[in-house]
């Protein structure tokens, strides 16, 4: 949700940098298998077709209409995979653990902030699903 995480130590300001863009991945896998999603699609949807103009021309009570209508229906699926857990981006930063970390968003404003032991490895980790709302702020110490 931020262009990119402006992170200071007691020293230095650093701008976080994309590692990854899920959109990016997510577009090329999709990309890799348009076609073979696609020619599946038009033999499906020709084979169901045949089928019904077939039965519809031989029954002339509807009854198997019906049901060659129903087993069309029951057997067409979307694709409507969504992926609402990943997020949009990954960026990362390392800094020197000098005692004290601030994170602002990219129109400077404070995310968080917090002294951290100078004898530990930080991991802190920031998920935002949107600017609008409060980021979550996680501080791992090891």
């Amino acid at each position: 949700s931020y262009e990119n995480l402006n992170i200071a130590n007691n020293h230095q300001k650093f701008i976080t940098s994309n590692a990854f863009d899920f959109d990016q991945i997510v577009a090329s896998e999709f990309k890799a298998n348009l076609t073979s999603i696609i020619i599946k699609s038009l033999i499906s949807s020709t084979l169901k077709t045949s089928l019904n103009m077939a039965v519809a021309k031989n029954d002339e009570s509807g009854i198997l209409s019906l049901a060659t209508n129903i087993f069309s229906i029951a057997t067409t699926r979307s694709d409507l995979r969504f992926w609402n857990f990943l997020p949009k981006n990954i960026q990362i930063m390392m800094i020197e653990n000098d005692g004290s970390v601030q994170i602002y968003d990219d129109k400077n404003q404070k995310i968080y902030s917090s002294e951290v032991d100078i004898d530990k490895n930080v991991l802190i980790v920031v998920r935002s699903f949107a600017s609008q709302f409060p980021a979550r702020v996680y501080k791992i110490e090891n």
